[in-house]
């Protein structure tokens, strides 16, 4: 869940500490949504981390060769 202070218009994803703003110190808080590009960025996630550990594996593999031959 997104906080953000409503004097300062500070943002943060998780809580402020003590119900206060740490920029301005207000207690005027207001919790809002997490946005929906946030929410739908999560699922990309895991497809990235098999094509970046795609990635590495045909580089070390393009290494071996090299150094092979």
């Amino acid at each position: 869940m997104a906080y953000q202070c409503r004097d300062c218009s500070f943002k943060r994803k998780g809580a402020f500490l003590n119900g206060k703003c740490p920029a301005c110190g207000s207690f005027n808080i207001a919790g809002g949504q997490v946005a929906k590009n946030d929410a739908d960025s999560n699922g990309n996630k895991k497809w990235r981390l098999v094509v970046l550990a795609l990635l590495w594996v045909t580089l070390f593999v393009l290494l071996f060769q090299k150094i092979q031959s």
